[in-house]
């Protein structure tokens, strides 16, 4: 039997969706950031958090539109592979000076969990390179 795979074409559309509606987002659309990472986290509950990147030091908090989510609920529908679990989150970064929308999935659940104590550290852990 071969194995199961998902559309990768949608998919791939889907990621490009993520990003321009990331950035067409109110939070980010009129800003000169550098750089975005959002985290899309569809395990136990629907939610985003993510991060505007000014340059090297500064930073501040900001999530897109709900629209967001909705994509990336979709993106994970499409991604999904009969027989297996699908992704939990997802980190999207984007990096103005390329225009590159890089992703990671975490299937288990337990990556980019916010740090209440630290948040200036997770914040950076998260910028694009």
């Amino acid at each position: 039997m071969a194995n199961a795979s998902f559309d990768r074409d949608r998919a791939d559309a889907l990621i490009q969706d993520l990003g321009r509606e990331i950035v067409r987002s109110p939070e980010f659309a009129d800003q000169q950031w550098s750089a975005i990472a959002v985290v899309i986290d569809l395990d136990r509950q629907e939610r985003m958090y993510g991060y505007r990147y000014w340059d090297a030091a500064e930073w501040d908090a900001a999530i897109p539109s709900f629209d967001t989510l909705d994509v990336g609920t979709e993106l994970r529908g499409a991604m999904r592979v009969p027989g297996q679990e699908p992704w939990k989150k997802c980190l999207v970064q984007i990096s103005r000076a390329t225009g590159r929308v890089d992703i990671d999935f975490d299937y288990d659940g337990d990556k980019w969990a916010p740090d209440i104590k630290d948040p200036k550290r997770f914040a950076l852990s998260l910028r694009p390179a």
